[in-house]
């Protein structure tokens, strides 16, 4: 006939028996001998684990190291090993000793205790804290997408911008260079009309000088009168064209969006054209004189500068800052 297992004696239900409790002497499930370890009212009782039942009495065949002939019995909670009663001489006086059944409930019963705090508390608290960490790290990723898109987004409106900047300058440019290229094509058109008229007229004298018609003689004489009228100097280039030209500036400052923008790819300014074949002076100010001309001018360290002429056995001594002349000093 076979055996019916037995059932734990608290719930009744569970026949799947784990523990006992050796002060209540009762069988108990999983889940009740841990509410039995873990309730205030059973604090001091001791909960085994039936499978350790049995291998407790397995400490009887294992002797002391010490004393070969004794088996261990107690456990020193100092020490942290096992002992026989002989060991409780000088080396163990005065320690906590219980029986090793007593430290083995002891220790289990700590277990128990820590495992339902890592269960109920520092797990808990830990995936709390991790499911906040993870919802922090998704806003974080979701702000910095954002941003990179924000950022990205004006990286192209600022591209487009400054192409469409670029595109006037160059259009403007384009236009400024098609003004001064109709204004020179115009003195080149009058100066090979110029030209032109010279060689007919030239070759027209060479033909008739040595005519004997006093009446061609005069005619081409005065043909050749006319076009002589204009001074043999009147198409050198002695002044620059009457057109401005443009010169590229870039940008400096930084003010509002648009502004940025225009100041980042620049403008074109008005300047005066370049002429490299001649050096272009310009009058910042002026000072009235009693020399009829200046030869000489030297420049002192307290911001004067001394004029003198060759007529003049003196200098003029000018006060820059003053703008006058302050004195004279002998050559």
């Amino acid at each position: 006939m076979a055996q019916v297992p037995k059932a734990c004696q608290i719930c009744a239900e569970n026949i799947q028996i784990k523990w006992k409790c050796l002060n209540c002497k009762t069988l108990l499930c999983n889940r009740c001998g841990q509410r039995h370890v873990s309730d205030e009212f059973y604090h001091e009782h001791q909960v085994v684990d039936l499978d350790s039942i049995e291998r407790m009495q397995t400490y009887d065949f294992i002797k002391c190291p010490s004393h070969l002939k004794n088996s261990v019995s107690l456990y020193c909670w100092e020490c942290k090993q096992t002992i026989c009663v002989d060991c409780l001489g000088k080396t163990h006086q005065g320690h906590t000793l219980e029986t090793i059944e007593a430290a083995q409930v002891t220790l289990k019963k700590t277990l128990w205790n820590h495992q339902a705090k890592i269960n109920s508390q520092h797990l808990n608290l830990c995936y709390s804290e991790k499911e906040k960490t993870e919802k922090e790290m998704r806003l974080h990723k979701g702000k910095f997408d954002e941003e990179k898109q924000k950022i990205l987004e004006y990286d192209l409106f600022l591209k487009e911008e400054l192409t469409r900047r670029t595109e006037l300058l160059l259009e403007e440019l384009k236009e400024e260079r098609r003004k001064s290229t109709h204004d020179i094509n115009i003195r080149a058109t009058k100066l090979d009309y110029r030209i032109k008229m010279l060689h007919k007229t030239n070759s027209m004298i060479e033909n008739k000088k040595e005519s004997f018609d006093i009446h061609t003689l005069r005619s081409v004489t005065e043909l050749s009168t006319n076009v002589l009228k204009l001074p043999v100097d009147s198409f050198l280039s002695t002044e620059t064209l009457s057109f401005n030209s443009k010169q590229f500036c870039p940008g400096q400052s930084r003010q509002e969006l648009q502004d940025i923008i225009k100041h980042l790819a620049g403008s074109l300014k008005t300047v005066q054209p370049y002429v490299p074949s001649s050096i272009e002076f310009k009058s910042i100010n002026s000072f009235s004189t009693d020399l009829t001309s200046i030869s000489s001018i030297k420049s002192k360290e307290d911001c004067t500068i001394l004029i003198s002429s060759k007529q003049d056995t003196n200098f003029r001594q000018v006060d820059l800052e003053q703008e006058k002349i302050i004195g004279e000093e002998k050559i």
